[in-house]
Order: structure tokens, then C-alpha cells, then sequence
């Protein structure tokens, strides 16, 4: 007799695939009865399962007490888990392949893909497959590689023009058995978050370097003179329509003035329109003033290669070069002498007086009659 086990249907179960050979020997045992023995032998087979035959080709057996079969129940594994994320690259230079990576960590035992690290192609990133065996919950923390890249005054981490992301998410695979299949249900969520995202990943944005360029202004006068250049100089405005904002810059000793305009990465794509005149609000006498107004046109592009930003400045439809002038004409106010005005002389005329003689009054002379004093002669004695 051949004793084999039938394979069932049930999921997860791997059935015992042994065969046996039973050898029931009936004998008589002479009381007029019979007497029966059974020997169990259990062929053998190879790795593959194959019989094993002896030098003439036969079957060959271990001994065996009983024909036993041990099943053994394992549901099948689950099928392949990716972890994959997306690349976000704003700021207007392309990506490269392989310049940002990215750092898969297994916690408490988690199975592991075959790469814990791997890098961008293109906008998006991708680890190896994961088989889980085992039902279980196995969690993972994934994070950008931020590795050695140094914190500026703001906590941004700036590397090469590049600000990084150190947005970490936890990724929890849950494997339970359905029916004899493990599946495994994978959840992501910013780690201390409570969202689950159905997408995720991580931004980053290239800063690229400010871009200037210079409006010169030019001041011709027909009058060098120091009266003509006056003690402030010309004052100069530029006005941006956008903003309706306007600077103001005065000329040198030389009649030389400018503006220097500055762009960020956040003007790419703009043009934006200036309108140049001078300002006459402090006119200097006998100036008579250029009233024209330039207007000065200037886009933002930028190179998608290397991010670098730069400028086309025009005046009105041309390429702008040179310094814009202005032509003051100076004619100096004479000041005017009033003739002097003379005054008739009027002469009063002479009035003469009358002269008038006054009597001259003679006092008449008084003649003192001269008195002799009688000479006295003292008496000899």
C-alpha cells in the first residue's frame, strides 16, 4: 500500500509531500488463527522532491514507525510595499538627477529594502520593494539628507544656493492575515502630525543670486559757470509704475547722476516700466529746464540651467546704452539799473531884510571936577 496526503485548498497551508509504503504481512499462526504485522517505510526523496533510486533503479526507504505528515501553516508573504515620495524644485533652475537623497530608517527590527538611501530621478524618489512574511506593525521614519549642511540666523538649511527641507514623516506598514494572505496597509503622516497624506515628500527652492543694473544720467548745460551748476546740483526722478514708488539721485560736479536697481528671484518674468525726468521743484533763476521723459522698460529672466538671473533694459523699444541726458540752457537774469532820478533844484529866493539902523545914542561926557586936597605943612619944631 502507498499512504500520501492530499493537497488541500486552504490558503497559507504547505502540505507534507511525504510517501509511504505499508507492508501488511499475514501469517498463519498455526492455532488456527491468523496473525498480522504491518512495516512502514517512508521513501525517500531529494531537495526537489524527486525519489531517490539505489544502483539498480529501485525506490529506496527509511524505516518508519507509522506514516506521519506534518503540515506546517504560513500565510503567503504580502505583496511588494514601494515607499516612494515627490520632489518638489521651485525657485526656477531644473533639477538634476541624483542631487538631493533621501534616508529610510527601520525602527524596532522594521524589514528593510535593499537601499536605505537613494536619490532623485528627476521629480521624484523610490526605495526598493519590502516583502513582509510576519503579520505586525512596522514603523519607519524618512527624512531628506541634511547631513552636515549648516543652519543660517534664520533655521533654514542653505547649502549652494538651495534651501533644504527637514520635514521628517513617519511611515507605518500594518500586516495582518486575510484569508491566508498577508496584506499590508501602509499609512504616512508627518511625524507628530495626525494627517494621513496620500502624497507626500519634500520642497526645496533655489535662491538664486540678485541682479543689478545702473540708469545713468547725464546733466549738458550750455553754462558751466558756478551760478549755473548752482550750490545742489540737479535732482533727478525715477518713478516705476507698478509701485508708483520714485527715487531721486542729484548730479555731481559733473552734472552726473544714477540709479542702481536690484532684482530678485522674485521679479522673474516681469517687466517692469520706469519713467525718468529731471525735477525742476527747486529751479535755480534764469534755468530753463529739458522737460523730457524716458521711459526705461526692464525684464527679469533667468537661465533654467544654472538659475542665474539677468536683465534686458530698454528705452522704450531699443536696448538701453549709454547715460540719458538732459540739456539745461542757462541765461542769466541781468538785473536792471533804475536811472537816477534828479530833483529839480529850487532856489528859494533871497529875501532881504530891511536894515534897519539903530540910532547911535552919544552919552554925554561927565567931567568929575577935580578936587585938590589943601597941602598941609606940619610946624617945624
Amino acid at each position: 500500500f502507498w499512504i500520501e496526503e492530499v493537497a488541500g485548498s486552504i490558503s497559507g497551508m504547505v502540505y507534507d509531500g511525504a510517501k509511504y509504503r505499508v507492508t501488511i504481512e499475514i501469517t498463519d499462526n498455526g492455532l488456527g488463527g491468523l496473525d498480522q504485522s504491518v512495516v512502514y517505510e517512508k521513501l525517500t526523496v531529494d531537495s526537489n522532491g524527486d525519489p531517490i533510486l539505489d544502483a539498480e533503479g529501485n525506490f529506496t526507504f527509511d524505516a518508519a514507525v507509522s506514516a506521519d505528515f506534518e503540515n506546517r501553516y504560513a500565510a503567503a508573504g504580502s505583496d511588494p510595499v514601494i515607499i516612494a515620495g515627490n520632489k518638489t524644485f521651485l525657485g526656477g533652475r531644473d533639477i538634476v538627477d541624483g542631487e538631493f537623497s533621501f534616508v529610510l530608517t527601520g525602527l524596532n527590527g522594521a524589514p528593510m529594502p535593499g537601499n536605505a538611501t537613494v536619490s532623485n530621478v528627476g521629480y521624484i524618489f523610490t526605495f526598493e520593494p519590502i516583502t513582509f512574511i510576519k503579520e505586525g506593525t512596522y514603523v519607519y521614519t524618512l527624512v531628506e539628507n541634511i547631513e552636515g549642511i549648516e543652519v543660517d540666523a534664520n533655521g533654514d538649511y542653505i547649502k549652494d544656493g538651495v534651501k533644504y527641507d527637514p520635514t521628517e514623516f513617519t511611515v507605518t506598514v500594518t500586516v495582518t492575515d486575510v484569508g491566508g494572505k498577508l496584506t499590508a496597509v501602509t499609512d504616512v503622516k508627518k511625524t507628530g502630525g495626525t494627517e494621513s497624506l496620500t502624497e507626500y515628500g519634500f520642497t526645496n527652492v533655489f535662491i538664486p543670486e540678485a541682479v543689478s543694473t545702473t540708469i545713468e544720467v547725464d546733466k549738458v548745460l550750455n553754462d558751466l559757470s558756478e551760478e549755473a551748476l548752482g550750490e545742489a546740483g540737479f535732482v533727478f526722478a525715477l518713478y516705476r509704475v507698478d509701485t508708483q514708488e520714485t527715487l531721486f539721485a542729484t548730479s555731481d560736479v559733473e552734472g552726473k547722476a544714477s540709479f542702481t536697481l536690484t532684482f530678485l528671484g522674485t521679479d522673474v518674468g516681469n517687466t517692469y516700466e520706469y519713467r525718468l525726468s529731471e525735477d525742476d521743484s527747486a529751479a535755480i533763476e534764469g534755468m530753463t529746464y529739458d522737460p523730457t521723459v524716458y521711459t526705461v522698460f526692464i525684464t527679469v529672466n533667468q537661465d533654467s540651467a544654472t538659475g542665474a538671473l539677468s536683465l534686458e533694459v530698454k528705452l522704450g523699444t531699443e536696448a538701453l546704452t549709454g547715460a540719458l541726458a538732459f540739456v539745461n540752457i542757462y541765461d542769466p537774469v541781468v538785473p536792471t539799473t533804475e536811472p537816477e532820478t534828479t530833483e529839480p533844484e529850487t532856489t528859494e529866493p533871497e529875501t532881504t531884510e530891511p536894515e534897519t539902523t539903530e540910532p547911535e545914542t552919544t552919552e554925554p561926557e561927565t567931567t568929575e571936577p577935580e578936587t585938590t586936597e589943601p597941602e598941609t605943612t606940619e610946624p617945624e619944631t
